[in-house]
This record gives C-alpha cells, structure tokens and sequence, in this order.
C-alpha cells in the first residue's frame, strides 16, 4: 500500500533519537527532513505548520 506524504513524515520524525530531556530540538527536526525529501526549510516548515493544523483540528 503506497503512503502518504504525512505518514512518511511521521515516521521520519520517529528516528530522530530523542535526548534525555525528550525535547528534540528544530534544527534536527529541519535536517532530518529537508535531507529526506529535498526539500527547503520554508516547504519543511509549511509541512510542519499543515500537520498540526491536522491534529488540532481533531
């Protein structure tokens, strides 16, 4: 079954290892998808700014 944009994101995001304090800084958030998808800072953060519109919207 092909994924979607957003599940792949996700799953991105879930291997970024995590420091102790559990906050995972946005620079690593930027790197670790702007690397994997080709994509600049702005696209990554207009992503970023859809999926929370998705969540909060629940």
């Amino acid at each position: 079954m092909a994924e979607g944009l957003y599940s792949l994101v996700l799953k991105r995001l879930k291997e970024i290892d995590a420091p102790r304090s559990g906050v995972i800084r946005f620079p690593y958030v930027l790197e670790k998808l702007c690397r994997n998808f080709s994509i600049t800072k702005e696209q990554c953060w207009d992503i970023l700014f859809m999926l929370r519109d998705l969540i909060s919207s629940r």
